[in-house]
C-alpha cells in the first residue's frame, strides 16, 4: 500500500510503500515502510495512524 511518510532527514513528506504490518492492535498499527527512492536498508517502523509521520496516499504530497 502506498504512503505519505515523513522524512525526518530532509523535513519533508516523500512517496513510501507499507512492505510489512509488523503489529496490529484495536487502537494501533505497526508498519514497515519503504520510502520510495531509498535503498530497503532505510525502512522505518512506524505506527498507524500517526499524522505527524505517516498519512494516506495523497494526504500529504499531491499529483502521485
Amino acid at each position: 500500500m502506498m504512503a505519505d511518510v515523513y522524512d525526518k532527514t530532509t523535513q519533508k513528506w516523500i512517496p513510501g510503500t507499507i512492505i510489512e504490518v509488523k503489529r496490529a492492535s484495536a487502537t494501533n498499527i505497526r508498519v514497515k515502510v519503504e520510502k520510495d527512492g531509498y535503498p530497503v536498508e532505510f525502512a522505518v517502523d512506524l505506527n498507524w495512524p500517526s499524522p505527524t509521520e505517516i498519512e494516506f496516499c495523497g494526504e500529504k504530497i499531491k499529483d502521485r
